[in-house]
């Protein structure tokens, strides 16, 4: 999996099997790294970790995005993320390099990050940063501590069915990727949209109806949930954010209309207009207009060029994940 580490390096570092993600060969190592269960590394713009770093169970340290116009969530955004030497990674952290510009995003030396933030930006040397969005702070208030121990609690998965293999997916929807495991709640009250997708440890909690509209994309650890007769409807091209949470609450109607984002960590109990971004807790930030459209080559914004591509990759990878068993 990390062969291409030298074993120098890897002999002493301690990096549990459980441990997954993409693009090893983009992953570099000091010595004595010391990463968590259950983390996931999307290395796909390159991860630089530093000697002597510590992180953390269930992290997810994510440096590929997607454009934020509808139109251009299938084009991949990639920028590195770089954890300097003696860096401390709480559990449950979230770095995520949101790629709208090509820049990394530097954890730097001797930084601590606490347990269930989420980092979107540089944290400076020696500092220590919490939260969601993370931010530096001097001290931990009681309003801090509670805020960091519900971020960094793991999805509600209680009565979820877990899908481990790709198969168990398909059977689901042929309407669904995934990328096991995921986690569903009564998947009879849920209905999907044609080419949604589900990243790792993705979680959809039906108690009550949930709809899903088209090209719905899902990041790593976020969760739809409706309560008991809520009814949650999600329009088409909705991307939701690492970490996020869209919950219907018992007895509620709440629409997230097309095209949104979601970001990372955010909250959304209340509808949601077409294209718009939401960060926080139910907090409107900006629409999304034409002028976020980045320029792309011609053929890129062919609908049949770009279908008959995407299908290519998307039957290399069924055929690789069937055959790895995931």
């Amino acid at each position: 999996m990390l062969s291409h580490i030298p074993s120098k390096i890897l002999k002493t570092c301690t990096i549990p099997p459980s441990i997954t993600g993409e693009w090893w060969s983009r992953l570099s190592l000091g010595l004595r790294v010391k990463i968590g269960e259950n983390t996931n590394i999307l290395a796909h713009g390159g991860v630089m970790i530093g000697e002597d770093v510590k992180i953390g169970k269930d992290a997810q340290i994510i440096t590929v995005g997607h454009g934020l116009h509808p139109t251009q969530r299938f084009l991949s955004r990639c920028a590195p993320i770089i954890i300097e030497d003696g860096a401390v990674i709480g559990n449950n952290v979230k770095i995520v390099n949101t790629c709208q510009s090509s820049g990394p995003l530097v954890i730097g030396k001797g930084a601590t990050v606490l347990s269930g933030s989420i980092v979107t930006a540089n944290v400076p040397d020696s500092a220590m940063v919490g939260g969601v969005p993370a931010k530096c702070i001097s001290d931990l208030s009681e309003k801090l501590r509670v805020s960091f121990a519900q971020a960094g609690h793991p999805p509600d998965c209680t009565g979820c069915k877990k899908i481990s293999h790709f198969e168990e997916g398909l059977a689901i929807s042929p309407n669904v990727r995934v990328i096991a495991p995921i986690y569903l709640r009564k998947p009879e009250h849920v209905s999907f949209g044609d080419n949604c997708f589900i990243n790792r440890n993705g979680v959809i909690y039906a108690e009550g109806k949930v709809n899903i509209g088209p090209n719905l994309q899902m990041a790593p650890c976020a969760t739809i949930k409706s309560e008991k007769d809520a009814t949650l409807d999600i329009g088409s091209e909705v991307w939701v954010g690492v970490g996020a949470k869209i919950i219907a609450e018992e007895g509620k109607y709440v629409r997230i209309g097309r095209g949104s984002v979601i970001a990372g960590g955010a909250i959304v109990t209340k509808d949601v207009p077409e294209m718009t971004i939401v960060v926080g807790k139910d907090r409107h930030t900006k629409k999304i207009t034409d002028d976020l459209r980045a320029d792309v080559p011609d053929r890129w914004m062919d609908k049949s060029y770009v279908s008959k591509n995407v299908q290519k990759a998307r039957k290399w990878n069924r055929a690789a994940r069937r055959e790895l068993g995931i």
